[in-house]
Formats: structure tokens, C-alpha cells, sequence
């Protein structure tokens, strides 16, 4: 079901975060790990801010029509935009 799917794609992706996290600061120390923590939450934030001002520019709610929209469709023979 639609329902499953969604719940094993998340607990598979925490899962694996959560495993990583203690591996990454074993092997970066604290501070640094911190500071990568840090960085990605960062990287997170700015993406989620350029997707949903992208969202608002092109009035678009789902990002598959906001890529069409900005990009164009791409030819699957030649590779090139059409």
C-alpha cells in the first residue's frame, strides 16, 4: 500500500541517519562534527528556502511542474531541451 511504502522510505532514511551520526563523530571528533551538523542544517534550510521561492515565482505546488516550467522538456532522443 501507498501507506507502507511511504513509512518504510522514512524509517529507511532516519534509520540510516541515526546509524551514521554516532560513526561520523567517531571519526570527526565533536567540534567538527558539530560544525558539519551545523552546515548541513544549514544547506537544508537555503535549499528549502530556493525550492519554495521557486514555488511562489512560477505558481507552481509540485516540484516536477516547477522543473518543466523553468527547464523545459527534454528530448529522451537527443538529450537536448526542446
Amino acid at each position: 500500500s501507498l501507506r507502507g511504502s511511504i513509512f518504510t522510505l522514512i524509517s529507511s532514511a532516519l534509520g540510516a541517519g541515526i546509524l551514521a551520526l554516532p560513526y561520523m563523530y567517531k571519526n570527526t571528533g565533536l567540534i567538527l562534527g558539530t560544525v558539519f551538523i551545523i552546515i548541513a542544517a544549514l544547506t537544508a534550510l537555503w535549499s528549502m528556502y530556493l525550492l519554495s521561492k521557486c514555488s511562489f515565482r512560477t505558481s507552481c505546488h509540485r516540484y516536477s511542474d516547477a522543473v518543466l516550467q523553468l527547464l523545459g522538456e527534454v528530448s529522451l532522443v537527443s538529450g537536448s531541451r526542446i
